[in-house]
């Protein structure tokens, strides 16, 4: 089963591309990231051999960037998006403080 997991920042997307095998070992198939959302934007994309591949992207916010992330990854990786099974979210939380 394939997982796609993104991380929002402020002005940033990171993302993996992960696949749980049968001994539910979890092995990442592709990652990437946009940087300066809405500004002039850069990625990054690495797949599961660290090869690289990076320049500038035509994206203007967040729902953009989500959407290009998986065609991204298939021309890095050769992994197609849709055969993913799952999606997440990474979600952080300050505590106390944050709520103060």
């Amino acid at each position: 089963m394939k997982i796609l997991v993104f991380n929002c920042g402020s002005s940033s997307l990171k993302f993996d591309l992960v696949e749980l095998n049968p001994s539910r070992r979890l092995r990442s198939i592709a990652r990437g990231r946009f940087e300066e959302i809405g500004l002039d934007t850069k990625y990054v994309f690495v797949d599961g051999q660290s090869r690289e591949l990076s320049g500038r992207a035509d994206v203007h916010d967040h729902a953009s960037a989500a959407l290009a992330a998986p065609s991204r990854m298939e021309s890095v990786a050769g992994e197609r998006g849709p055969e993913t099974a799952a999606l997440g979210h990474r979600g952080g939380h300050g505590g106390e403080a944050a709520a103060r």
